[in-house]
């Protein structure tokens, strides 16, 4: 008898905390309207890096016919400017490619929510 007593009391507090928990589930403000403005900021963001890795991509091989183009004229100056600056490109890409993957990501996870 003093297990029985024993195991419903145990169940007792099995479930007092289960709705514990319920309750403070349900305590917390669930605003859609936050999600959908990160959502979007996120995007935007997201169009802007990629926008921005491609253009840079574009000037990148602009960069290399100039640099080509004056070390065929001889112009060590201009072609170590150029490697220079190929070199603070490629940095910069790297980080604009890696800002519109994760946005994406991060879109994503948004969206899934």
């Amino acid at each position: 008898m003093a297990k029985l007593a024993e195991e419903n009391t145990a169940e007792k507090v099995e479930l007092s905390v289960a709705d514990d928990v319920m309750d403070f589930v349900r305590s917390i403000p669930f605003d859609t309207g936050y999600i959908r403005q990160a959502l979007k900021m996120v995007e935007q963001g997201t169009n802007e890096a990629e926008r921005t890795y491609k253009e840079i991509v574009e000037r990148e091989k602009q960069l290399k016919d100039f640099q080509a183009k004056a070390k065929e004229l001889g112009i060590n100056d201009e072609v170590n400017k150029a490697k220079n600056v190929l070199s603070n490109l490629k940095q910069m890409k790297m980080a604009f490619r890696d800002m519109s993957k994760n946005g994406k990501a991060a879109v994503a996870a948004l969206k899934a929510i």
